[in-house]
């Protein structure tokens, strides 16, 4: 980790050891335990306060370097004991209220009334520990002569709903996209079947928006049967290429074994045979020319007049693969790169003032035509409203640096190091996606959380505010890019809008730097041996039946994000043992063939993020609900799951659960309604006789999309309770009179229309809903309704 996002980890700290309930919890443990506590928080803060100067220092100060090392080992250490105190006092509380209601005990739970049966000894041994590490860190300050500082470095982000850029407003490139549209259309001499043009030129150029541009262009699209983009990056595996072409030539997923060439090339022939295809490979480092003659081999199949466009920064690479002379890509002119400057920089906070107009336009000449570097230099000067702040922009040595493609990276990292301390974790925290990964928002804002990453404020009613802030913030800086809204296939007849964007891929390498061993990327287990002990965010494609080693391996890691990669699906589902001991915040395990989970909470007490999505799992194991500290849990797709944890309403930490194509889901816990955390609940079936009455529903909060099954509301009155108008956050609402898409019939109740009527009138939504969906309406076989954007409805 770079030393300067440990500021936001002694910030989370400090912010823990604070917490409401571990001062309630650490005074029942008794006097000593609560002391540490207090003594820790003491420390740490006086950590914090020379952090912020000592991370100026260590790079000419190798024992200022090692001295922070040592703080962010303790750190961590620290974070786990103030997160396992914390679980301990939320189990030790749904105990003491189990134990009230079996003896009937009806006086309201106090925390101060439990009877903690585990040794406190434990846990103060711990805490007393880290202590003592702590102890030594702050005594070691003395010698170095910090100064110290507040430690805020911290801007207000700016609320806007519409924060990310249009990225259909291209700057400066029309000259360059009628060159080459005329290349591939209008020239007749062709020495090949298949010619390969190349588009050159160093990183932030804006390769790949000329060929986004390229792509689109309706000439372009009338020219060639077949349209083909794929994102080579890194790794040039010609299998895997030659895949995602046919998977994008059929328009769904082949499930083409990877190990089985002689199958892929082919259905590959038998897609491209005689058709005229656009190509673009995007990204691509490969100067190997062994591996690119055996994919150019695949694709001299197609028709006369075939073009593969290739986007690199390597010289080399576009030598071994073009066919044509390549595309040299140049820098934008100072009106266009002004106009890419000025877009950032001014209309928000900061007014187009002449003397910030006259730096701004100096600022343009130090960024070499680089349109990544105007973006990001502009997003950087959004929120400097002082002449002065933008003249230590100008003044910055950084600029000094010779224009190479290594160096980019320093003049980004001005951006990067004017982001406050919770903001530069986010970011660095993105390092673990692959190249190219497209990013729901949504799903990482959710990382974010369970490593404690998001500040919590008063003034921010949710947290998940916080982090659409922080999400919004850096896309408006230029960290991210290529942010849209996509319809997103959830399962088989749903298509949900979500939030994505991608990472430049310069922007991904910054984030590596300033993660350093942190975070990593595993395509495949040949590098698990080289990887870090110090890694704390690993994403890893791998087989399920090597899931349970690599679980293990890595349990000391914080995130593990893995995607299987099995050929085939539902074979050989497998029961994974989740028992041992792991740090595990976040864990995704999605599209893996497990049928079971065996687990022992108590082991698993830091997780806060648990994604079991796409995975033919027949059942949970109750003891989940026992997660106390658990935020989001992932089931959508889980067609096989019939059951869920029936305690489930102990789970106070939970804030999303996602439902979503559980088809074959037949009930829900009871006491739901008692989450008052709870943000998403995609899917509610009520049953009154199992105490999963509608007006559990009443004091949730509940926003994105709820799918709502009725077979079992007997009146208006009773659908009343749901308060369905006062959920102003919901996107998509469902009413199904059915248990889970069959309808519901019931020999003693027979459905009468009036009363259908009247129920879905006491179950009017808000009027801001974008979309409603009837099914079943009234009666089994009833027509199905369906209203889109409703507003005023």
């Amino acid at each position: 980790m770079a030393s300067d996002l440990l500021s936001g980890v002694i910030s989370t700290l400090v912010e823990k050891a604070t917490d409401s309930v571990l001062e309630e919890f650490g005074s029942m443990l008794g006097l000593g335990v609560e002391q540490d506590r207090q003594k820790l928080h003491w420390k740490l803060l006086t950590v914090q306060a020379v952090i912020a100067n000592a991370e100026k220092y260590c790079a000419a100060e190798p024992a200022i370097k090692e001295w922070l090392h040592a703080v962010k080992t303790a750190a961590y250490e620290a974070e786990d004991v103030l997160d396992e105190l914390k679980y301990e006092a939320l189990q030790k509380a749904v105990e003491a209220e189990v134990r009230a209601k079996r003896a009937k005990f009806s006086q309201p739970f106090h925390l101060s009334l439990c009877w903690f049966n585990f040794s406190k000894n434990e846990m103060g041994k711990k805490l007393k520990d880290v202590l003592e590490k702590i102890d030594v860190i702050v005594a070691d300050i003395s010698q170095f002569r910090f100064l110290e500082t507040s430690g805020a470095n911290s801007i207000v982000p700016r609320l806007q709903s519409h924060s990310h850029v249009n990225e259909s407003t291209v700057i400066g490139r029309s000259e360059d996209l009628e060159r080459i549209v005329s290349i591939l259309i209008l020239e007749q001499f062709r020495r090949e079947n298949v010619e390969v043009l190349p588009i050159v030129g160093m990183g932030g150029l804006g390769k790949t928006t000329l060929a986004q541009l390229i792509y689109g262009d309706e000439r372009v699209k009338n020219h060639f049967q077949l349209h083909l983009w794929v994102c080579v990056s890194d790794e040039f595996d010609v299998a895997r290429i030659a895949k995602s072409i046919i998977d994008l030539a059929i328009g769904s997923d082949s499930k083409l074994p990877m190990e089985n060439m002689e199958l892929i090339q082919r259905r590959l022939r038998d897609e491209l045979l005689m058709k005229k295809f656009l190509l673009i490979l995007d990204d691509v480092w490969n100067e190997n020319r062994t591996k690119w003659e055996q994919l150019k081999l695949l694709l001299s199949c197609g028709a006369p007049g075939s073009m593969v466009i290739v986007t690199t920064r390597s010289k080399k690479a576009a030598s071994v693969m073009g066919t044509r002379s390549a595309y040299v890509l140049q820098g934008l002119n100072e009106d266009h790169m002004w106009d890419i400057f000025r877009q950032r920089a001014f209309g928000m906070e900061v007014d187009e003032e002449p003397q910030f107009v006259e730096i701004g336009k100096q600022l343009i000449k130090k960024c070499w035509g680089l349109p990544l570097v105007a973006k990001s230099v502009g997003g950087l000067m959004s929120n400097k409203k002082e002449t002065w702040e933008w003249f230590v922009v100008l003044e910055s040595d950084i600029w000094k640096e010779v224009v190479v493609e290594s160096e980019i990276i320093p003049v980004l990292k001005l951006s990067y190091m004017n982001l406050p301390s919770y903001m530069k974790r986010c970011f660095a925290f993105c390092a673990i996606f692959p190249k190219d990964y497209e990013i729901q928002r949504d799903t990482l804002i959710q990382l974010w959380m369970s490593n404690g990453l998001i500040p919590t404020e008063e003034r921010v009613r949710e947290i998940e505010e916080k982090g659409l802030e922080i999400f919004n913030e850096l896309a408006w800086k230029g960290f991210f890019q290529d942010v849209k809204t996509a319809c997103i296939k959830e399962y088989y007849f749903l298509n949900n809008l979500h939030t994505v964007c991608r990472m430049h891929d310069i922007m991904h390498d910054l984030a590596k730097s300033v993660a350093g061993s942190e975070c990593a990327t595993m395509l495949n287990l040949d590098g698990q041996n080289n990887l870090s002990s110090d890694v704390l965010h690993l994403y890893a494609c791998c087989m399920t039946q090597d899931i349970a080693s690599l679980l293990q391996q890595f349990s000391f890691t914080r995130t593990i994000l893995s995607t299987a990669i099995d050929s085939e699906k539902g074979e050989d589902s497998a029961v994974l043992d989740l028992s041992f001991s792991s740090s595990f915040r976040a864990l995704s395990l999605r599209d893996a063939t497990i049928c079971e989970i065996q687990m022992r909470p108590r082991n698993l007490k830091h997780l806060r993020y648990l994604d079991l999505s796409w995975c033919p799992i027949l059942i949970l194991p109750e003891s989940l609900s026992t997660l106390y500290n658990l935020q989001t849990l992932n089931l959508s797709n889980c067609k096989l799951l019939r059951l869920l944890p029936q305690d489930m309403r102990y789970m106070q930490s939970l804030r999303h659960v996602n439902l979503d194509g559980c088809d074959a889901l037949v009930s829900m816990p009871s006491g739901l309604g008692r989450l008052s955390s709870l943000q998403t609940l995609t899917m509610y079936i009520v049953d009154p006789d199992k105490g999963c009455g509608i007006e559990e529903l009443k004091n949730l909060n509940l926003g994105g999309r709820l799918e709502l099954h009725l077979g079992k509301v007997r009146n208006a009155s009773g659908a009343t309770q749901a308060n369905m108008y006062s959920k102003k956050n919901l996107k998509k609402l469902l009413l199904a009179w059915s248990a889970n898409g069959v309808p519901f019939v019931e020999e003693v109740f027979e459905p009468n229309p009036d009363n259908a009527k009247a129920i879905l009138q006491a179950l009017e939504p808000h009027r801001g809903l974008d979309d409603l969906e009837i099914m079943h309406y009234g009666v089994a076989g009833a027509k199905d309704l369906t209203w889109k954007s409703l507003p005023g409805a």
